[in-house]
């Protein structure tokens, strides 16, 4: 089996998306339905992504990484992160 079917309760808990383009924006609208609370970063966000964040689509914010974001942060969109 190449693929592991992964469901979480993803509802108010902290996920990190890393990147800004065009796959990252599906995975955000995806956490975004699901009720997650989205911190991005990037070093550049695409013009989709972008617009999600300039209306205010839950609770996210961009920027470029730093500072140990990572650690503070549950689920990473295309990987797992562990602190």
């Amino acid at each position: 089996m190449r693929y592991f079917p992964l469901f979480l309760d993803i509802k108010d808990k902290p996920v990190l998306l890393v990147g800004g383009g065009e796959v990252a924006a599906r995975k955000f609208h995806l956490l975004s339905d699901a009720g997650a609370s989205i911190t991005v970063v990037a070093p550049q966000l695409g013009e989709e992504l972008a617009a999600a964040l300039a209306r205010g689509a839950g609770s996210a914010r961009a920027g470029v990484r730093g500072g140990g974001d990572h650690r503070r942060r549950s689920l990473g969109a295309s990987r797992v992160l562990r602190p």
